[in-house]
């Protein structure tokens, strides 16, 4: 949706939310669109307090890819029900002319809000995401739309990324090409470390996952606890650290975490999930975060060479710049493999 549609939108959501939560149709109140993507998400203002609407955006929205507003309501009442951090739902409201979510409000700093005292956070936010996938209230028999089940192919996930590779070297532009080339090896060599280490996913949970958690989407309240937001990508994988990797690659630029900082993370998750010895989960974790950083470095050129409006054109220094980071992040990842 443009921005005149969404303005559009919001006057009409305006007009039927005060109905919903005033008293007396006292005219007090407002909406502010605050997040504009997949979802539309406002922050609204009434006689009650704040709360959070959630609206899929459809020019946007991919139906199996995406939870819709009302499946994303489902999870969040079942979530809530063994006292997980998430916002707590409200209501669902399906006669509008877009079914929209109403929840919690969440009052609290996203981790990538902190400066100083971010590190001091981890612990908090690893501990959760350990509760998040051990608990088995979450499985595709009582929600089954969470649209992905599956076990460990992040071997499958390289296999695509040489696919990938192999189209850019096939693109016009040069820049795209000769990224292409020098990311290959690279590949290639993730693909070995994946395979080599394959045997500490064997007898792994199926576990259930947040798909987009990042340090943006991870709130502290003032009493210190952690809260997730933005649940529409979820899945439920052979695989207890899918989670956790996802969460640790957003941390520090281009992905490159400090080994402390992740060894710390992996021994907090591991004593929150339990019933697991401490060395296969590291194995795991980092095999799963070295896939999240290759995936990140071959996406960069093919999203790049993929945009029609890119035709022709050459990387920004900025993107290049971005590319040799990750790069060497990756390489290092590896030496110690």
């Amino acid at each position: 949706m443009d921005n005149v549609e969404v303005a559009a939108l919001q006057k009409e959501l305006e007009k039927y939310v005060l109905g919903l939560v005033t008293n007396h149709g006292e005219a007090q109140g407002s909406l502010h669109l605050i997040h504009k993507g997949n979802h539309l998400v406002w922050k609204g203002a009434y006689r009650d307090g704040y709360f959070a609407l959630r609206m899929a955006d459809p020019t946007h929205y991919r139906a199996g890819e995406w939870l819709s507003a009302g499946q994303e309501y489902l999870l969040l009442k079942d979530l809530e029900q063994v006292l997980l951090a998430v916002p707590r739902p409200h209501c669902m409201i399906y006669d509008f002319k877009q079914p929209f979510l109403m929840m919690e409000w969440v009052d609290g700093t996203p981790l990538n809000g902190f400066k100083e005292t971010r590190e001091g956070h981890f612990d908090a936010v690893a501990r959760a995401i350990g509760t998040l996938a051990s608990q088995t209230a979450i499985t595709p028999e009582r929600l089954p739309f969470i649209p992905r089940v599956s076990g460990v192919r992040e071997w499958g996930n390289v296999t695509r990324y040489f696919r990938l590779l192999d189209a850019c070297r096939r693109m016009p532009q040069r820049d795209v090409a000769m990224w292409a080339a020098r990311i290959f090896p690279i590949v290639a060599r993730v693909h070995y470390v994946l395979s080599k280490y394959r045997a500490a996913f064997r007898g792994a949970p199926w576990c259930f996952h947040h798909d987009g958690l990042h340090a943006g989407n991870v709130f502290i309240r003032e009493d210190k606890s952690v809260v997730f937001l933005d649940w529409d990508k979820v899945s439920y994988r052979k695989n207890p650290v899918f989670t956790l990797a996802r969460f640790a690659s957003s941390l520090y630029p281009y992905g490159r975490i400090p080994a402390e900082v992740f060894l710390r993370l992996v021994r907090v998750f591991s004593e929150a999930f339990g019933g697991y010895d401490l060395w296969p989960m590291r194995h795991m974790a980092a095999c799963m975060l070295l896939e999240r950083l290759c995936a990140d470095l071959v996406y960069g050129p093919w999203d790049f060479a993929r945009n029609p409006a890119n035709r022709g054109k050459k990387m920004p220094d900025s993107m290049h710049a971005a590319l040799e980071m990750r790069l060497f992040g990756v390489r290092n990842l590896l030496a110690d493999a």
